[in-house]
């Protein structure tokens, strides 16, 4: 069974390729060559060119993690519409012309939740980004709305928690760990009291594999995360421990910064009982951590 991975050279992308393979799946990845210019996975996401790779290629499942994937670089407000929506609206057009009859997984983000902090966990009804990031995200699950409503493409969304492992230059754990390494004093943004959900890349791969599987499942906004909210000064003092040294760790903000959203495991759990998967937090970090200290700390 032929697989397609838009995004291949990313993080997610290169994990769900190396995974799928040992399940048996042929596997190609592409990624867009305006943006990847160093590799001979990449071409330019045009409307024509995706044409021409899915029917030469005729995949059962195409992955598209294709676009800006960092947050942090979305303040120029047409960043995220010029890296992630038009090529993603390249894609769809593409995808309505050949008349592809396969599943498609896209990768969202708790971004789309922005500002929606409740007591209650927050499920896939709702939305309210609070930056251009998260409405870049927002945007693209309409171009996908529209095109599964009016040309019949079958879409899974994934609405990711931030999820973090071995070589994922980006996020808090990699950000605090390089911190912890090379600055004296260490200062965060927020309360000690401070939550997040921390989503492990062996977990969430887990999750989207028994997800192919899943055939009779039509197209679905789905909430993936890790159902469980930990602390961040609690793994920041893991951190600490595990790189055997000591070192403050100080809150920039005196009053309670509002933790990440919160949310709703129900319809994953509906489709995949999650109960049965190990998230294996511990495991991950104390591995990332030994990878961020090998390749990238300062003795």
């Amino acid at each position: 069974m032929k697989v397609i991975i838009f995004g291949g050279l990313g993080y997610l992308g290169s994990k769900l390729k190396q995974v799928l393979k040992k399940q048996g799946y042929k596997v190609e990845i592409f990624s867009n060559k305006k943006f990847n210019k160093i590799t001979s996975n990449s071409f330019y996401y045009t409307k024509k060119n995706f044409e021409n790779y899915l029917i030469k290629i005729k995949p059962s499942f195409i992955f598209y993690l294709s676009g800006n994937s960092n947050p942090s670089t979305s303040k120029n407000h047409n960043y995220d519409f010029i890296r992630s929506n038009i090529p993603l609206q390249n894609f769809l057009e593409a995808a309505k012309n050949i008349n592809f009859k396969g599943k498609i997984f896209f990768s969202s983000s708790i971004a789309v939740y922005g500002n929606l902090y409740t007591k209650k966990k927050i499920n896939e009804e709702s939305s309210e980004p609070a930056n251009f990031y998260g409405l870049s995200k927002l945007l693209a699950e309409k171009q996908i709305q529209f095109y599964v409503k009016n040309f019949n493409l079958d879409v899974i969304i994934l609405r990711l928690a931030s999820f973090f492992g071995p070589e994922l230059k980006k996020q808090f754990i990699y950000e605090f760990t390089m911190k912890a390494l090379n600055e004296k004093n260490i200062k965060l943004l927020g309360h000690n009291t401070d939550k997040r959900d921390f989503l492990t890349i062996d977990y969430l791969v887990q999750i989207i594999l028994l997800l192919i599987k899943k055939k009779k499942i039509k197209y679905r906004i789905i909430n993936i995360g890790s159902d469980k909210e930990i602390m961040i000064l609690k793994v920041a003092e893991k951190i600490i421990k595990k790189l055997k040294i000591k070192k403050k760790i100080l809150f920039k903000k005196k009053v309670k910064s509002p933790a990440f959203p919160k949310m709703s495991l129900q319809r994953l759990n509906k489709i995949i009982n999650i109960n049965n998967i190990n998230n294996n937090f511990d495991k991950i970090l104390y591995q990332t951590i030994s990878y961020i200290k090998k390749n990238n700390g300062k003795n």
